[in-house]
């Protein structure tokens, strides 16, 4: 009962802070106007400076699709819960992969949930969690679950912010 009201807590702020980015956000930005009958006056003959090429022309290689919440993780050591780890997660995927994401990011969540709990109850969070293999194997595992829901569409799995905060 001691630590509810505190998981509660960081719940409800968790949730709250979401609602407020979320409703806060900036409306995406309106596409430029093209004057075409300008630029068919200029001609199309010459050949383009190197530093005119639009950055629009390049095709991006990978998309990247933010998870919409953070993960709230026991941290466990001695069969004790010690503290909790908030992740943020990214996903890197195919462009244009990324409403496929989204439409399955309930799915998802249970599954980063599932491997993040699995690692937790084997205390992986305790101690010095933030040594490189460790996140290693935690990347590999939430992309191994990531391309089980949605393919190979995902390339990786990117830890994006990672927070501990112990009792």
């Amino acid at each position: 009962m001691r630590l509810l009201i505190p998981l509660l807590i960081v719940l409800l702020g968790i949730g709250l802070g979401g609602g407020a980015g979320f409703l806060l956000a900036p409306p995406p930005p309106e596409p430029a106007e093209c004057d075409c009958a300008a630029a068919d006056a200029e001609g199309h003959d010459a050949e383009p400076a190197p530093g005119d090429i639009a950055p629009t022309e390049l095709s991006p290689e990978h998309e990247y699709v933010d998870m919409q919440n953070q993960f709230v993780v026991p941290v466990i050591e001695n069969d004790q819960m010690t503290g909790l780890l908030l992740l943020s997660l990214s996903l890197e995927v195919d462009p244009g992969a990324r409403e496929a994401v989204l439409s399955k990011q309930p799915k998802l969540r249970d599954e980063f949930l599932r491997v993040l709990f699995a690692y937790a109850s084997l205390g992986g969070f305790g101690g010095s969690y933030v040594e490189f293999s460790d996140l290693n194997v935690i990347r590999n595992d939430l992309g191994a679950a990531a391309r089980a829901v949605l393919g190979p569409v995902v390339h990786q799995v990117l830890i994006v912010d990672m927070i501990r905060q112990d009792n």
